[in-house]
Order: C-alpha cells, then sequence, then structure tokens
C-alpha cells in the first residue's frame, strides 16, 4: 500500500513553570492512501497532541515539537512555511476537533463557517461557497439544509453541530481526515450514525481517516489497524484482526477486558466489570522504566528500571513490551 502520511519519531513537549511535559515522546505511525487506521488510549495518552502536530497547531508557547519528521506524500511538513502549511490544514489534511462548540464560531452561521474554507483554498465566490456548504450538509445527512446554512450553532442539536464539523472538514476534499474523539458525548444512536457517514464519505471519496478514539468498540467497527498509546508513546501497533485476537501489551489486555459485554454471567451471577488499576500518571512525574508497570499485573524488575523497546513481533506488529 502507498504511504500517503508518515510520522517518524515525533516528540512534542509543553515546557511550563512546573517541568516539561513530555506529552508525545517518540511516536511513529504510517497511513496508506484510502486506509483507516485507529489511535486508541485513555485520556492523556497523547493521541490529540499526536493529531494537532501532524497539523502543527500546537500551540507555542508553551508548546514545540522537539525532535521527528511528518512526511505527508512524501514532504516534510515540519520544513515547510506556514504560508504553505496554511494551504495543506482543511485542503489536504482536515481535521475534526472534539467539542463542537468549542471550535464552532458562536458569532458566525454555520454556512459561513463552512463557505470560509473553499473561499479561502479554493477561491470561489461566497455564493458559490454556500450552494457548495448545502450541498455538502446534505451529503452528512442534514435535513433541510437549505435552512441549516441560515443557523447558528447555538440553534443545532449536538448530532446536528457534530454533522457540521464533519461537512467543514470535507468540504474541499482532503486526502486525510483525523477524527479526533468524533462521536465524545453522543448517544449510542448518534455515535452509530456518525460513524456509518464518516465511513461512507471515506469509501466514495478514496479518502484516508485516522480515529482518534477511547472507545475499542468504535475502532473494531471501522479501523484497519490499530495503534495504542500510553503516556506518550506507542505500546502496541497492529492489524485489527491481530490486536482484538491476540493482544500483545498487558495494556492492551486491560482495555479489552474492561469492555462492557452482553450476558457476562457465571454460576448465575453477573461478573463485575475488569477495569485497569490505577490511572494514567501525571506527565510531570511519569515512573522510572516502562510508564505503565505500576498498574500492570504482569510487571517484572525489569520494567522499573528499564524503558522497554518497540519490538517487532509479526508483520505489521510492533509491541513496546519486556514481554515482547
Amino acid at each position: 500500500m502507498e504511504i500517503l502520511l508518515e510520522v517518524k519519531n515525533l516528540s512534542t513537549h509543553f515546557f511550563t513553570r512546573a517541568g516539561r511535559v513530555k506529552a508525545v515522546d517518540d511516536v511513529s505511525l504510517s497511513i496508506g492512501i484510502a486506509e483507516t487506521v485507529g489511535v486508541v488510549g485513555e485520556s492523556g495518552c497523547g493521541k490529540s497532541v499526536t493529531a494537532l502536530s501532524i497539523l502543527r497547531l500546537i500551540p507555542s508557547p508553551p508548546g514545540k515539537i522537539v525532535g521527528g519528521e511528518i512526511l505527508f506524500e512524501g514532504e516534510n511538513t515540519l520544513e515547510l512555511p506556514e504560508k504553505v502549511m496554511n494551504q495543506i490544514r482543511g485542503n489536504h489534511i482536515s481535521m475534526i476537533f472534539q467539542e463542537p462548540m468549542t471550535y464552532l464560531n458562536p458569532a458566525f452561521t454555520i454556512g459561513d463557517q463552512i463557505a470560509e474554507s473553499l473561499i479561502v483554498h479554493q477561491g470561489m465566490k461566497r455564493n458559490k461557497a454556500l450552494g457548495r456548504a448545502i450541498e455538502i450538509l446534505r451529503e452528512v445527512e442534514i435535513p433541510t439544509p437549505e435552512k441549516c446554512v441560515y443557523e447558528y450553532p447555538h440553534q443545532l442539536s449536538g448530532g446536528m453541530r457534530q454533522r457540521a464539523m464533519i461537512a467543514m472538514a470535507l468540504v474541499c476534499h482532503p486526502k486525510l481526515l483525523i477524527a479526533d474523539e468524533p462521536t465524545t458525548a453522543l448517544d449510542v444512536t448518534i455515535q452509530s450514525q456518525i460513524l456509518n457517514i464518516l465511513d461512507k464519505l471515506k469509501v466514495e471519496r478514496g479518502m484516508a481517516l485516522l480515529l482518534i478514539t477511547h472507545n475499542m468498540g468504535v475502532v473494531a467497527e471501522i479501523a484497519r489497524r490499530v495503534i495504542v498509546m500510553y503516556a506518550g508513546k506507542v505500546v502496541e501497533s497492529a492489524s485489527r484482526e491481530d490486536l482484538f485476537l491476540r493482544p500483545s501489551h498487558p495494556y492492551t489486555r486491560g482495555l479489552l477486558r474492561s469492555i462492557p459485554r452482553l450476558g457476562s454471567k457465571s454460576q448465575g451471577r453477573y461478573q463485575p466489570l475488569q477495569e485497569i488499576p490505577g490511572m494514567v500518571p501525571s506527565p510531570f512525574q511519569f515512573p522510572s522504566g516502562c510508564a505503565f508497570h505500576p498498574r500492570c499485573l504482569e510487571a517484572m524488575d525489569i520494567c522499573k528500571k528499564e524503558v522497554p523497546k518497540l519490538h517487532t513481533i509479526g508483520p505489521g506488529w510492533e509491541c513496546r513490551c519486556h514481554l515482547a
């Protein structure tokens, strides 16, 4: 498969008064043309910072990309001037952000916010851009799109706002869409609709999709490959089938055990949900050795002293664990 985006040894740090935060530490990943890749992990593991780094949207100060390469169609975007990067954002690489009400401007109509991308990137006149906005709103299954273009974000429900965000991200036909928790705070029925829309448009447009989520069920449904992150590092990367059937890293196994299952009964009693003990450590105080060892049920002495390397354990399958 031809590679569209390749991230090599990316490190993004935040320099604060309390110290340096290694939010993303030596992360490598790749996405092929028209491929869907899922990035999973608990909150605070570095997923969103990785996505923002790809688009060079890290606030500076305090954040800074301190190392690595981000190759989009073979060109290192970290070396491009900001003017060129502005043409890539929204036009070739788009992103759906977590909170629609945070990223939708309450002072402008939905139509104007979608049309802005077409005016800036493709030089369209406003009337033509609004007409295209109506078309893309119809594609993301918003009822009465002719009315929606003149409405403000507060007039839409959560699900409609998320669809508007998808429309805004896709209106310029990007080659890569980064979806950061696109189903957060939506009920299960709406979540399913949003995922179906994303999958349908991805197939129709031959677009690559980088899906960031903490929901393993979402990844199992639409991702081809899965990357598991913990404490700013990739701890496992594998095909969907390998990861769900033969997870190698203890953290991956913990995530899979914590998925609620229907009919989980034993001897007439429902079994309690298995959780991963403890919490993701503070980025100011990562433990020595493997960052996961204080929560790991299989930790050994070496895990407390030595940071594990990323081992190749099969074709397209890597694991950062001493047990690997």
